[in-house]
């Protein structure tokens, strides 16, 4: 995932189905973790998740 894809929770995981967008991505402890924006937070509020937990909902498109 990168940014700009559009994201949500694994239902599987999780029972939260509100999309969010990829907004960044941190490398920490040897692993990548994405800052998200999530439509149902306030302007701002980012989450940082574990793209274990998330599933593709919309790639962003590279070619403008």
């Amino acid at each position: 995932m990168t940014i700009g894809d559009l994201v949500k929770y694994n239902l599987d995981q999780f029972q939260n189905d509100v999309p969010g967008m990829v907004v960044g991505v941190e490398h920490l402890d040897s692993f990548d973790y994405l800052h998200v924006q999530w439509f149902d937070w306030g302007v701002g509020e980012i989450a940082v998740e574990n793209p274990d937990a998330l599933v593709l909902v919309s790639k962003a498109n590279e070619n403008r």
